[in-house]
Formats: structure tokens, sequence, C-alpha cells
């Protein structure tokens, strides 16, 4: 096949990619002429041996348990500053020592290995505490949205089978109204402060849950994305230098705890030896930038919405912003794209946070690209049978393989059957082993570099400021409040 194209529009690598796939649909209904059209399989020779190229890159596993990173930083750095919050600050020692102590009570609580803890905390250094303290006791964290009606609350602590919930004070009513075992941090660690580190007999595996992230749709029956301590740690590790998160960096601690990216701004930060700056409730709603420029923060990732409400001339001390959740407009690309180091993400909580990122973005860039896979492999499949690889520049639902995949959903094995997968028929023949796939419902293609768009979802998903919203009741439901 010979096809003449508007280079100017066209690459030649993907002119090459459309005479593939118009010779392999040519061919196949040769073949088969009776042939379902939507079963014929357009990838071509040229398109298939190039996507199995860009997959054939290796991606690091870092099975460790997140404290036990943490706890090597602590020992390497003592007296470095892990957390700088406008109610107080810490070294990396002090807040091993705390969360040791705190992990204490919770042990004493029942809280083992395995066990999932739900906590409603308030941004402060006690939150910080109160995370790492889940994780040394060897359970698994399960954040709960303080704003979100009692039923749904009741819905989740009853999936997650909890006895004892941890809290800030001001939560301690509304989590005595669900289980009747409450850790308040805040009096734990007034009595626990001044205490010597408490030592725990630490059972915990990288096999083990780390946290449940459930789903933020306020109908409905929310799911929880079972997320490991390994799959965690695997998706750190290469992000680190992408993301340009170093020793150095001080990171906005911004997100809700109920948006997973909440893990990369207190896990990451701390496995990596950074330091977590904490603004209060009252200044992320009110008074962000000053907050930031306030705490020396280095590094943010924001939504594009929330991006879009500060000016570069605020926060001077800024050097890399990181924008995830929804597609950035040319206004937020173009306004901080020269200022700062800008780079855009893209991840399912399924995936560990992040799975793809972009280089530093220009300020021409386009919002819909995504980047390249990050300690993962990408796979585009067809919207009718996941069966089969679409061609490169053809859109597909996106598949995540990789360790930084998620174990499934809790409780709820149907839909992690349907979601999860361990094998697929499209994986090359040298692939060593059971695989871990997840299918994410997004709608994407390949450029000609092997980078990734975002186009759509296959579903009724749609996004409020970054925040996942299942199913058209659940929008208006939300939009309605």
């Amino acid at each position: 096949v010979v096809l003449e194209h508007w280079a100017q529009r066209i690459s030649s690598s993907l002119a090459s990619h459309l005479a593939d796939t118009f010779t392999a649909a040519i061919l196949a209904i040769l073949e088969s002429p009776k042939l379902d059209l939507r079963l014929i399989d357009l990838t071509g020779p040229t398109s298939l041996s190039q996507i199995h190229r860009w997959n054939a890159r290796p991606y690091p596993i870092n099975d460790v348990c997140i404290h036990h990173a943490f706890e090597a930083q602590a020992r390497r750095y003592p007296n470095a500053e892990a957390v700088c919050s406008f109610d107080g600050a810490l070294s990396y020692a002090e807040l091993d020592t705390l969360a040791s102590n705190l992990a204490g009570e919770l042990i004493a609580h029942g809280v083992t290995r395995g066990v999932l803890v739900p906590f409603i905390l308030s941004k402060s250094y006690r939150a910080v505490v109160g995370i790492l303290a889940i994780l040394k006791a060897g359970g698994a964290g399960v954040p709960l949205d303080s704003r979100a009606p009692h039923h749904r609350l009741q819905t989740i602590v009853s999936d997650t089978k909890a006895r004892v919930i941890l809290c800030s004070s001001e939560f301690q009513h509304s989590a005595s109204a669900i289980v009747s075992a409450v850790v308040v941090v805040d009096a734990v660690l007034a009595v626990r402060e001044h205490l010597r580190s408490h030592q725990l007999q630490d059972p915990s595996r990288p096999s083990d849950p780390a946290f449940v992230i459930f789903t933020s749709g306020s109908t409905g029956t929310p799911k929880g994305s079972i997320l490991e301590h390994g799959s965690l740690s695997t998706s750190a590790l290469p992000l680190q230098p992408v993301l340009n998160m170093h020793s150095g960096s001080r990171v906005l601690h911004f997100a809700s705890y109920t948006f997973d990216v909440s893990i990369e701004e207190v896990c990451f930060t701390l496995m990596h030896g950074a330091c977590i700056c904490v603004v209060s409730e009252a200044e992320r709603m009110d008074d962000l930038g000053s907050a930031m420029r306030r705490l020396g923060v280095t590094w943010a990732e924001l939504t594009p919405t929330v991006a879009a409400m500060i000016s570069p001339g605020d926060v001077p001390c800024l050097q890399t912003l990181v924008v995830g959740g929804e597609i950035p407009s040319q206004s937020v690309i173009t306004s901080w794209a020269l200022k700062v180091q800008l780079i855009n993400t893209y991840g399912p909580s399924e995936c560990s946070v992040t799975c793809t990122a972009t280089d530093p973005l220009t300020p021409k860039a386009h919002g819909a690209h995504v980047g390249f896979p990050v300690g993962c492999r990408a796979w585009i499949v067809n919207l009718q049978t996941s069966s089969g690889l679409v061609p490169v520049g053809a859109v597909g639902e996106l598949v995540v393989e990789g360790r930084i995949v998620a174990r499934g959903y809790l409780n709820n094995p149907a839909l992690s059957k349907a979601r999860f997968l361990s094998s697929a028929p499209w994986l090359p023949d040298d692939a060593a082993g059971p695989s871990s796939l997840y299918l994410t419902g997004d709608l994407v293609r390949y450029s000609d570099d092997g980078s990734l768009t975002f186009v759509g979802r296959r579903d009724g998903q749609a996004k409020l400021h970054g925040q996942r919203l299942e199913g058209p009741c659940c929008i208006f439901g939300s939009a309605y409040r």
C-alpha cells in the first residue's frame, strides 16, 4: 500500500501506521468476507512490533513497606525536617518516635497485620503521625471524608469490618457514632509525646495492604481499591526523578485524604527523605499562595482548577508543579510552563496514584497529552472485545500492567474479576509468569513516540475538581449539593 499524506498534519511515522492498518483490514476482509467488521484485527505487523518495543522497557519492582523506607530515612538523617506544619514541626527522628508510640496504642486496640483502620483527620502534623502509625502497627489506612453523609461513612466502615477508627479530636463524636472504639490522635500524643520510642514487633510484608481508597461518588455503593505496600513503593521509585522530588524538596500537603494524591504528598515524600509542608484547612480554601510562600514550598501537586487560582508570582519558591486529575486548560499551561517545571500526570487510584507523566511542558503543549508510562506498561485494547490491541494512533481502552496495579476491590469479587486481569491474549509470548492488569475504562491513543493522549471515558464517569464521580445520578447529586 502506498499512502500519500499531508506532511504538515500527519507525521511519516503515523502515516506508516495508517498504511499498515489499511493493509491489515483489507487482508482480513479478503480472508473472511463474512466476518463481523467489529471483530477485524486492525493492528498490522508494523504497529504491533512498535507497541511491543515500547512495552519492552523494563520497570523496576521495589517490594518494600512504606514505613520501612521511611525508617531508613530516619536512621540516615534523623535531624532532617520531616514535617513543617502551620501547627508545629517534626524531624525524622521525632516523627518516627511519635508514630511508633501511637502505633503502640493502635496495637493495644487490636490493630495488627492486614487490619483496616478508617481514619478521619484534619490537616496537621498530627495527621502525618497518625497515617504513619497505622502503617507501623501493620494496618492499612482507609481515609474517610468528614463531610460525607453518615450513611456513606457507615457503609465504608462496615465494608472494612473495622473495630477502631483513628481521628482528630474534632471528629471524635462522629467517629463514635460509627464504631465504639475510637483512638483520638491529639489525646494519645498529649500523653505519649515525651515517651521514648515504643518498640514494635513489625510483621508487615510488601504484599500487605497499605491503603484502601474508596471512590468519591456520594451516591450509590462506593468501591475500595486495595493498594499494597509493594505496589505503592514500586510506583514511588521511578516517579522520584520523573517528578523531580528529592530529599531537598519541600512538598505541599494540600490534597484531601480521600484523594489518592495525598498518599504521594505524605508517604512518597517521607520515602524520599523530603519535607511535608502542611497548610491549615483555612489556608487551603482562602490563602493557599501565601501559605506556600511562608512554608517555602518547592514542590506541589494540584488539580488544574486549583492551579488556576494561584499566580506564579505569588509562589516564587515553587520549582515543580505537577498537575493531574483533569485536563489542564491552555491558560494554565501557558501561565505556569515558563515559571516552573510543569508536569502533567495521569493515574487512577487502582494504579497507585500515578502511572503516566509528561516531560516538563512547554507553553504550547496540549493538555490532553499525559506522557509516558512510569513504573508500568501501557496497552491500548479494542473497545468492542478487549481481546486485541488497537493500532498506533487509534483510540482504545487503556490497560495498565505492572506491580503498581491494585490487588482488586474490597469485598467485590465480581467487579474485581471484570477489571483486574492476570493474563490477556495480546500479551507477548515471552511474558514471564502471571501479570497484574487493570482495565481503566479510559480512552487513550498512542502518539508516534509512544506517549499517550487522553480522549475520554467509555462509561458515564466524570470528575469534579479531580474527584471521581460514578454515574449520572452521582453527578446530579453532587451538583445539587
